[in-house]
């Protein structure tokens, strides 16, 4: 798993470079949101079921401060329970989920990364090919971090689209054709 910090980075370089031609809004406030995000939902995955309020502490202020984000504009005020959802379920959620994970992943990353900031300028195009390029390369993304985990998620029970595949050949397979699918549509 991979904790907030290091996805955060990754998504708020992708935002920025997105939006040079969309005329969405990336400032500070997104890119913070973006890292907040990242900690409420994946650093609060890694938490034991049995941690303290002390412990969870960081990633509840982390949730609180991205549903802040969201709730400050009429337009992505909608995605405020998706956060809260994402913050207080994302771990039995991925058991529910199993080989549909990679894509509900990259739904909700291309949501926060492309459309939000479009949304927050007024500005939304009718460009659908990036986005849909977008969902595609997180998805492929999503699904090649499952497959360096599928041990791990085969151990605990989360029946990945990684862990389903016959092999762990047969599953880098997938991310390959995923990747290229979005280099395809972009």
């Amino acid at each position: 798993m991979r904790g907030g910090l290091v996805i955060g980075i990754p998504l708020s370089l992708l935002q920025y470079g997105l939006h040079q031609h969309t005329g969405g809004t990336v400032d500070a406030w997104s890119v913070a949101n973006n890292f907040a995000l990242c900690s409420a939902i994946y650093d609060a995955d890694r938490l034991p079921d049995d941690a303290s309020w002390q412990t969870r502490l960081p990633t509840r202020v982390a949730a609180l401060g991205s549903t802040g984000f969201y709730a400050s504009n009429p337009l992505t005020v909608p995605l405020v329970p998706v956060v809260v959802l994402l913050h207080a379920a994302y771990k039995p959620l991925k058991h529910e989920l199993k080989a549909l994970k990679p894509f509900f992943i990259a739904l909700c990353w291309t949501t926060a990364v492309y459309y939000v900031p479009e949304l927050r300028a007024n500005a939304v195009d009718n460009d659908l090919l990036t986005p849909l390029s977008f969902f595609l390369s997180i998805s492929a993304l999503s699904h090649a971090a499952d497959v360096v985990d599928r041990d791990e998620d085969a151990a605990a029970g989360i029946q990945t689209l990684a862990v389903t595949a016959s092999t762990r050949q047969e599953a880098e397979y997938v991310a390959w054709l995923l990747l290229c699918a979005a280099t395809v549509l972009h």
